[in-house]
Parts: structure tokens; sequence; C-alpha cells
């Protein structure tokens, strides 16, 4: 009979327990939206990254070196946009959030953050969405799929999205099992991480799959040895004292580079015939250039032809291709992102195969990478 008793006595303290444990999780889980209540202020008085900064800390560090934190401060802005007078570039420099948004419009505050984390993720509702399903510290819309597909940087980058769904279309169409990536893919590249580490709540946080906040230009290839840029040669006949070089030029990124239609970037091929010895005895260079509207299409194959005087081709041993991108950012170098050397001659029998790896290695020893790595660079 004692025992019978002790024994509803222990059950009773275990529901006890667990209805205590249960409502504590409630009210927890009832309370997240008071806890960062500053999170999901409305326009506008949105918040400041800074705050959401304080728990996804490597998000924050991320997003303050990316080009995003840089889109209102940037010099470059400045002088294109005639000094901030331009109001339709600050709907996407400086805008307020997107998400639900029918029109795009331009913030009046924290405009030094450029395009901060509220611009993407906060709700007309006040909540923060995002991809993941997590335990919340703030009102959230958890799994929310626009976060995974283009259209969301299309909001704004709306010729590259135009772009990105016609290539689509396109290779739907020739190979239905082919898929493109989207631009999360290539921009931001994936991680395994928690996504708070900071504060009681990155006890709660497991790991997930998620995407770095750098919105790098850079796509990330699986394969180092698989360059993007395809580029393929021709030696064709000569005609009247002319010796003509053909290149082919396609590439894998579904939308035209270089990727901008404001500002100045630049990608400069600079095809090159050269002696045995390594003396260059023509070179010409053919330039992409935004700022006038120049670009490689996605999705096609593109033929240049280069004439060089026919004169040279007795002392040619060398057929080289360097590509080069550049823009008018101060805080980048022009950046060897494509290298070939071919022998297209045989007029000595001392060649040594290990001088084009040599010579290949010292063309490229200023970007500390590697002759594969440099073929599948950034953009």
């Amino acid at each position: 009979m004692l025992e019978l008793h002790c024994s509803a006595e222990s059950t009773s303290m275990k529901n006890v327990l667990t209805y205590f444990l249960l409502g504590a999780i409630l009210l927890i889980l009832n309370s997240c939206s008071l806890l960062h209540r500053e999170v999901v202020r409305a326009t506008p008085n949105t918040a400041q990254s800074q705050i959401c900064g304080k728990c996804h800390v490597k998000e924050y560090r991320e997003w303050q070196q990316s080009a995003h934190r840089n889109s209102y401060i940037s010099d470059d802005f400045k002088e294109q946009s005639d000094s901030y007078g331009d109001e339709e570039c600050l709907t996407c420099h400086v805008p307020n959030p997107i998400y639900g948004a029918e029109e795009l419009t331009a913030r009046n505050h924290n405009l030094n953050e450029g395009i901060n984390c509220v611009t993407c993720h906060l709700t007309p509702e006040q909540k923060i969405a995002g991809p993941l399903s997590v335990f919340p510290a703030h009102a959230t819309n958890m799994n929310d799929p626009f976060y995974r597909r283009s259209a969301l940087c299309g909001t704004c980058h709306d010729e590259h999205f135009e772009q990105w769904e016609q290539t689509m279309e396109l290779i739907n169409q020739s190979n239905p099992k082919k898929t493109i990536l989207s631009c999360q893919e290539c921009h931001m590249p994936q991680i395994r991480r928690k996504l708070i580490t900071q504060g009681f709540f990155q006890y709660v946080h497991q790991e997930h799959e998620a995407r770095k906040h750098t919105f790098t230009g850079s796509p990330a290839p699986n394969n180092k040895r698989d360059s993007w840029l395809l580029i393929e040669t021709e030696v064709l006949s000569e005609t009247n004292a002319k010796w003509p070089v053909r290149i082919i030029v396609s590439h894998d990124i579904p939308h035209a580079l270089p990727a901008v239609y404001y500002g100045f970037k630049e990608i400069d091929f600079f095809v090159s015939l050269k002696s045995l010895d390594g003396q260059i005895l023509d070179e010409q260079v053919l330039t992409f250039s935004s700022e006038y509207d120049e670009y490689i299409a996605p999705n096609k194959k593109s033929k240049y032809d280069f004439y060089f005087p026919s004169s040279i081709k007795a002392q040619t041993e060398f057929l080289e291709i360097e590509v080069k991108r550049s823009t008018n950012n101060v805080d980048s170098d022009d950046k060897i992102i494509y290298f070939n050397k071919r022998r297209i001659h045989h007029v000595s029998s001392d060649f040594d195969p290990d001088d084009i790896i040599d010579t290949l290695k010292e063309a490229v020893a200023d970007t500390h990478e590697t002759p594969e790595e440099t073929l599948q660079s950034s953009y």
C-alpha cells in the first residue's frame, strides 16, 4: 500500500515537472516576439544591422565587407548618382524593405548601411523572414521559399534576373534535365553553421546548411579544373598578308558579362603571338566594357577574329590568351580570370614542354593561385 502511494506521488511529481517545462517552453515561444522587438520595427524606423549582428555575428561580419554594405558609401556610386541626387538609383542602393513591396522606395535613415539586413529580411507583417526553420528569438517567417529563388535578387538586379529567366527557358527547351544555378547558389557560398553564435539562443540552435552573406562576384564551382569561361582557338589560313587567329568564347554564367549595367567593369582578352624564347611578336586586345554596353552573351558561342601580320608567322611558336577583369573600384586590382598557352609551331627540336608550365606559373604568381585555380576565378 505504501509502495503504491509512493508510486502515485512520483507520477504526480513527474506530471508537474512536465507541465512546468511545457509551460516554460510555451512562455518562451510566446514571448519571442517581445525579446527583440527592436529588430522588427517598421518603416520609417527600421533597425540598424549592428542590432542583428549582436546574435548573427558571422553573417554581420560578412555583410560588412560586401558590396551590399558599400552600395551607398562608395565613391563610385556617389559620382554616378550625381552626389545622391538620382532618386531611381537610391531605391536600390538604400531601399526600404523589399519583401512584398509593389514598388521600391528609398529610405532616409541608416543610409551608410546601404543594402542592410532588414532590406531583404523584414516583412510587411513585421517579421524576420528566411529560408530555414530555427528556434526563434523574435517574430519570424520561417521556411520561406522566396529566399531560395533568384526572384529575390531580381527585385533590384532586374536586368540580370531577366537574362537568367531567358537562359533557363532556353536550356529547358533544349535540355529539360539540365538545371542552372540560382543567384544564391553562385553568389552566396554554402556553409554549414549555426545562425546564432552569441547569447542564450546559441545553445538551442543547431547547425544548418546556410549561405554566406558575402554576395561575392565569384562563381562557386564544384571543381576548380572546370572553368566557367570556355575559350576555343583556331589558327586560320593566311589571306592578303594577314594571319587570322579565331577565338570562340562561351561561358556558363546565366547572364551577360561583365555583370554590371551601371558603373564600370571590363573584361579584356589579350591575344599574343610569342617566339620560342617568350618574346611577344604581336599582341591584340578585345575589350568588353559595361561603360559602352559591350557584353559577352550567355548560352551561346561567339566568334572573334584577330588578324596578325604574316611576316611574324615563321618566328611564332606560341599562341597565348590571357583574360583580365578590371573595375573602377579602388580596392580591386585587375585580376587574371583565364590563362591558356598553346604551341602552334615547332620551329625548334630543343623545345621543353616544362617551359609552358614554368611560364604559366610566373604569369599567375601574383594571384597566389595554382594554374588550375586561375582558370576558375572571379568575374
